[in-house]
């Protein structure tokens, strides 16, 4: 903390000892003479307390109203001289008057007394760190004609910034952040002429523009408004503050583009303009800033590429460059590697183009490199130079499209850096982990997960030393977990679920006595439960679901106190539940299912405070529900289905009544219970009196007889079934991993923040499952918050958990990706990126018929962003999913209005790589669902297929399937088919059919009449163009654009067929649609 002072540990003041009497003698006369005159004086003036008065009734009225805890009595207790004897006062030593007011962190509560104005010789006021309360005595400050610092940050204080604040002569510290400050900015600070340091973050309720005033601060070395909520552009006069060396404006309102008046900062260090709302492209104003080591512009709108020349035009002194979350696009300039003092070069969550120049190798100081969520291509050739940044300590390239394999030389010399983080998950990597890897003892994190692996996990990888966290979950690796593992005794998350791994879980992973999170879930693991599993008493979270495992369930288990969620489902465990399980006092999940479980659901299940789920369904379990479950309050989800249960079902607690979680379907399979008619079971039986028992039990005895047969084909077939299905449903959840993937948890709370309590004005649409809300989250990122209508029922809820499902396990450019889930009892959300474009829906059927249209070379595009990712749902997944429901409603459009599919509501995952579903409900939206489905037909990718077909013709007509013109027999695709191919003039759009190069592209649909090029300037034209006359090159165009035009509607007439067969797969429409758009952006 600035200017705190040396008050608290000072020392009592010495006076000067009396002078002895020999040396009186020998005084000289003017000597003695002053000290006659001094006796007189003092005969003839009263005494002089030790401190001064004035100042001790200000400190005693500032103790009386600041001080309710009483944390200053015992401080300030002698009342004779506080100058020197109380904690956090300092004087002149000349007149005895309080100079320095020092109480932070002194518990301090609440409002300033304008008393404190009294103490007129006041240098320095800190009282930061308080719960000082109520609004800034403005007038009783301005009386401080002597203060130089003054800090009240971290208290509540509440209203305006007085004006009054702007009249101190020599005031060289203000600090006011991080309380509950509101209103507009006065520009009266301005004349603070000797200002220094001005700090305002916190305060949220500041808003207003940023005054032009403050360039007049001529001494002003930094300027800090972080998380306020300032709006407006950035004024060009801060370009004046020639002293300025830190800005500091984050998390505002703050847009436009950045002055160019700022590169006058010359001595300027610091520039932090993140999360704000900046446009326009890299600010040229930088390039003068010729001292400046850190520039933050990450979470910003900026478009555009990055300048070639970008590294010989940035500051020599620059270490420090995140340009993150913008809008940029093109290529990474290799002049970055002119830059030669960067050490941290953050380019992540852009729309970045090709490859990482190898010339970033020449960056001997950076430290992190991180490029993640960007459309970067090619093989990892450049991982070879980048092994000659000595000091590179962490490298990022997720959620890309990276190829090839991991070149295993550039690996190990990796050895000679500092490299300890290493993030490849979510390209397209092929090929086996090089065991180099294994040579990289400095790694603490290494991220590989989400890619196309093969081969075994090398035993050197599993045993690094300092090794904290192993993600390589969803590849095909194969073989068994290294017995090595056990030598990684830093390890904390280890997740490898989503493989092909075999053999038993070695013993030695009972080493690891850090671990957190182990999960080895859907893979073909055998044996049984090795016993060193039970000394993970660190463990929080264990998933070993979908494999082979098998044994029973050890007592020993109750080792693992601090875990909250346990997965064992879908293996071949055997025996009880052990009653010990009751033990794990915070678990919250338990999942048990598709065992062969047997016995009694033990009463200590009923004693575990905070389970949310149980699921112990399709197993052999027996006996009646535990009157203990009724005390399950923290009970959202129940699954006993299918197995032998009996008695009444509890009518208490969580049974008193059906909730989502806990349904009908809950206690489906067990035909021996009864009670709770709200769950369809049937009454419970009075047994009283013998006769009437009897004669119960010899009905009950024949029904089972005749029943006994078909009800044990019934079971088998369920049971059967859900364990397919389960294969699907129980897949693990990488939005709960919010380390490494992305998906940070957000509550209720945050999201009614970022929609303004999900106000009408920020409604975007509604669907039969709820509404969708336009948000902005806390970090600045524009979020579309999709809520579930509960009171829409058990369908709602299966239409959440299904998008869930399947946008957890796919991830392609041309799918909509998931930020993050919201779910509890009582609400539940999907959090997507917001689409800046909005629906396919609102450019196809514009609401204003003048409103802005979409190219012919657009439509093209967006058509085969649309296939392409059906191509990737329908053959690019381990399984099959059908969409279901494809419509221009359901297909969005981003800032490069490049289209990706969302809503997956209803989607399907094919069974067993079948290529069909049952289904309970016909599937999609009238017009676009395939003939078959009404009559009783299976769920398959050609019904996704037609749904294309019949999109692909909307597209180029714009007619809807659903208009009024198409009764009985004429739909949109016989209206088409009857016209096609003469009259394609007639069927498509008028704009398609006009020279769109001449056309002016658009920025915004503010614009009128206008066509978007989907390339801008940089249409590719013929070399032969050049030697044609006007007229013959206008002919030729208009008719390659026809042909086109035939092409796409001959494409949406196959597509659509009424026979399956007739059908082509995505696959075919991709490689057509390609050849088409290659040949109409040769002819533009």
């Amino acid at each position: 903390m600035l200017f705190q002072g040396h008050l608290l540990n000072q020392r009592p003041r010495q006076r000067p000892p009396p002078p002895t009497t020999a040396h009186a003698h020998s005084c000289s006369f003017p000597l003695l003479f002053f000290l006659l005159a001094a006796a007189v004086a003092a005969q003839r003036t009263p005494a002089v307390p030790l401190s001064n008065p004035t100042d001790l009734a200000a400190l005693r009225a500032f103790q009386s109203r600041a001080d309710p805890n009483g944390a200053l009595s015992s401080l300030w207790a002698d009342p004779a001289d506080f100058c020197r004897n109380w904690r956090g006062v300092d004087c002149s030593r000349r007149r005895e008057r309080v100079t320095q007011l020092y109480l932070p962190h002194a518990t301090l509560g609440g409002a300033i007394p304008p008393h404190i104005g009294n103490l007129s010789f006041l240098v320095s006021l800190n009282l930061t760190g308080n719960q000082l309360t109520g609004p800034l005595p403005g007038a009783a400050l301005a009386r401080l004609r002597r203060l130089r610092h003054l800090d009240l940050s971290s208290n509540s204080l509440t209203g305006s910034i007085p004006a009054e604040l702007g009249s101190f002569l020599h005031l060289q510290t203000l600090d006011l952040s991080d309380n509950q400050l509101t209103g507009a900015l006065p520009g009266a600070l301005g004349r603070l002429s000797t200002l220094q340091i001005l700090r305002l973050d916190g305060n949220v309720g500041i808003s207003g523009e940023i005054p032009p005033e403050l360039g007049s601060l001529s001494q002003l070395r930094e300027l800090s408004l972080i998380s306020t909520n300032f709006s407006g552009e950035i004024p060009p006069e801060l370009g004046d503050l020639a002293d300025l060396e830190g800005l500091h404006i984050t998390e505002t309102q703050i847009g436009g583009e950045l002055p160019i008046e700022l590169g006058n900062l010359a001595k300027l260090k610091v520039l932090n303009l993140a999360s704000n709302i900046l446009i326009g492209k890299f600010p040229a104003a930088v390039y003068n800033m010729s001292s400046l080591e850190m520039l933050g512009l990450e979470k910003n709108a900026l478009d555009g590429p990055l300048p070639s020349d970008l590294g010989r035009r940035l500051p020599r002194s620059l270490k420090q460059l995140y340009i993150n979350v913008n809008n940029i696009n093109g290529a990474i300039p290799s002049s970055l590697s002119n830059a030669s003092m960067l050490s941290i070069l953050e380019l992540s969550y852009n729309l970045l183009e090709g490859s990482i120049p190898p010339e970033l190798g020449a960056l001997q100081e950076l430290t992190h490199l991180t490029v993640a969520n960007n459309s970067l291509s090619g093989p990892l050739d450049f991982l070879g130079a980048l092994t000659n940044c000595r000091k590179l300590q962490q490298l990022n390239l997720m959620e890309n499209y990276f190829t090839g394999s991991l070149p295993a030389s550039a690996i190990a010399n990796f050895t000679n850096t500092d490299l300890f983080r290493f993030v490849g998950q979510g390209n397209l990597l092929t090929g086996s982990i090089p065991a180099s890897f294994g040579n990289l003892t400095n790694m603490q994190t290494l991220v590989l997960s989400y890619n196309m692996l093969s081969g075994a996990i090398p035993p050197g990888l599993v045993a690094l030393p300092n090794l904290q966290r192993l993600y390589l979950e969803v590849n095909q690796l194969e073989g068994s977990i290294p017995p090595e593992i056990g030598s990684a005794r830093q390890m904390g998350l280890l997740f490898l679920q989503v493989n092909n791994l075999s053999g038993p879980i070695p013993d030695s992973i009972g080493n690891l006595t850090t671990l957190q999170q182990l999960d080895i879930g859907q893979n073909k693991l055998e044996s049984t439960l090795p016993p060193g599993l039970w000394r993970l008493t660190g463990l929080f979270a264990l998933n070993l679901a979908q494999n082979r495992l098998e044994g029973n369930l050890s007592d020993a288990l109750t080792g693992l106190a601090n875990l909250t969620s346990l997965g064992l489902s879908s293996n071949r465990f055997s025996g009880g539940i052990p009653s010990s399980i009751g033990s794990l006092r915070m678990l919250q999940e338990l999942r048990l299912a598709n065992n062969d479980l047997s016995g009694p659901l033990p009463d200590s299940l009923g004693t575990l405070a905070v389970l949310g789920t149980l699921d112990v369904s399709s197993n052999s379990l027996s006996g009646g529900i535990p009157s203990s479950f009724t005390q399950l309050d923290s009970l959202e989800r129940l699954n006993l289905s299918f197995n032998k249960l009996a008695g009444q079902v509890p009518k208490d607690g969580v049974f008193g009544k059906a909730s989502p979680g806990i349904t009908n379907a809950s206690f489906a399979g067990n035909l021996a219970l009864c009670g709770a008619p709200w769950f369809g079971l049937p009454a419970c039986k009075d047994a009283s009196g013998k006769g009437g028992r009897h004669k119960y039990i010899v009905i009950a005895s024949v029904a089972a007889a005749l029943v006994f047969l078909a009800f044990v084909l019934l079971v088998f077939f369920v049971l059967a079934l859900r364990k397919k299905k389960n294969k699907k449903r129980n897949s693990p959840d990488p939005l709960s991993k919010e380390d490494m993937a992305g998906h940070p948890l957000i509550s209720r709370h945050e999201l009614a923040i970022a929609t303004d309590g999900f106000s009408e004005a920020n409604l975007i649409g509604a669907g039969s499952f709820g509404k969708v809300y336009r948000g902005r989250l806390a970090d600045g990122t524009l979020v579309a918050v999709k809520v579930l209508d509960l009171q829409m029922g058990e369908a709602a809820w299966r239409s959440f958990e299904v998008e869930c499902a399947v946008m957890r396990t796919v991830r392609h450019r041309n799918l909509v990706g998931i930020v993050t889930t919201c779910s509890n009892l009582d609400f539940r959300a999907l959090v997507l990126p917001l689409m800046p474009n909005g629906s396919l829906e609102k450019w196809i059927h514009p609401d204003d018929a003048d409103g802005p249209r979409l190219s012919l070379q657009q439509r093209v595009g967006v058509a085969t962003d649309v296939a392409t990712a059906l191509e990737y749902l329908h053959h690019g997944c381990s399984e099959p999913i059908v969409h279901c429901d494809l419509k221009p409603g359901n297909v969005l459009l981003d800032g490069q209005m490049i289209a990706h599919i969302g809503d997956f509501g209803i989607a399907k995952v094919l069974i067993e790589n079948s290529r069909s579903a049952t289904r309970t409900s016909a599937p999609g939206t009238f017009g676009y669902m395939a003939p078959e489905y009404g009559s009783g037909g299976r769920v398959t990718t050609k019904g996704d297929v037609y749904a294309y077909g019949i999109l692909l013709l909307e597209i180029f007509t714009g007619k809807r399937p659903t208009e009024a013109m198409f009764s009985g027999d004429v739909n949109l695709r016989s209206w088409v088919a009857s016209a096609f191919p003469d009259g394609v003039e007639d069927l498509v759009e008028d704009c398609l059919l006009q020279d769109q190069t001449e056309e002016p592209s658009i920025r915004s649909s503010s614009s009128s009449s206008a066509i978007i090029n989907r390339n801008g300037d940089n249409s590719i034209r013929s070399p032969n163009a050049a030697r044609k006359s006007a007229g013959e090159e206008r002919v030729d165009k208009k008719q390659r654009r026809l042909r086109c035009l035939v092409a796409v509607l001959e494409l949406g007439l196959t597509c659509s067929s009424e026979s399956l067969k007739d059908r082509l797969d995505m696959v075919e429409v991709v490689a057509k649609l390609k050849k088409i758009g290659g040949e109409l952006l040769s002819s533009s």
